[in-house]
């Protein structure tokens, strides 16, 4: 059984330009952008295409690297030697402001991004919505397409 996470926060964040940000990051050396994932200093960006327009994004900070979650996964990558020297660490999307944090140690980080398609996503009808002409609140979200996982733990000089 895996243990829990130290801490964790659920994320819908609303997307523009189709990027999420992770911010107050460094690395030493910045391994090569794949198309999904990006590094930009100070932040690690990620390319979503959920059509809803707000992912569900899960930061989890744990005392130990974490095993892998059962899947299916349609994206995953490991990086080694991320600092952070700031906390709280912020998820952004690009031009948005923060929409959530959690909070880290200072310190070097190995981390693991996950990605997933939602089963119970369903494709917006082509119909119009009816006019609700006496509705003062915000629409509920609906299911997000995709899923990220993104874990964080700290690497000891020895890793």
């Amino acid at each position: 059984m895996q243990p829990e996470p130290i801490r964790a926060v659920d994320i819908r964040p609303c997307l523009h330009y189709s990027t999420i940000q992770i911010v107050m990051i460094g690395l030493d050396s910045t391994p090569p952008n794949d198309g999904t994932m990006a590094f930009r200093d100070p932040a690690l960006e990620l390319t979503s295409h959920d059509a809803s327009g707000y992912p569900l994004v899960r930061l989890e900070y744990h005392a130990t690297p974490p095993r892998i979650p059962p899947g299916p996964w349609d994206y995953e990558r490991l990086v080694q030697g991320l600092t952070v020297a700031t906390s709280p660490l912020k998820l952004m999307s690009l031009t948005g402001p923060v929409e959530g944090e959690i909070d880290v140690p200072d310190g070097l980080y190995g981390l693991r991004v996950l990605r997933r398609a939602n089963p119970m996503y369903e494709e917006p009808s082509d119909e119009e919505d009816e006019f609700i002409g006496d509705y003062d609140g915000d629409a509920p979200l609906g299911e997000p397409e995709e899923c990220w996982l993104v874990q964080l733990w700290p690497l000891h000089r020895a890793e």
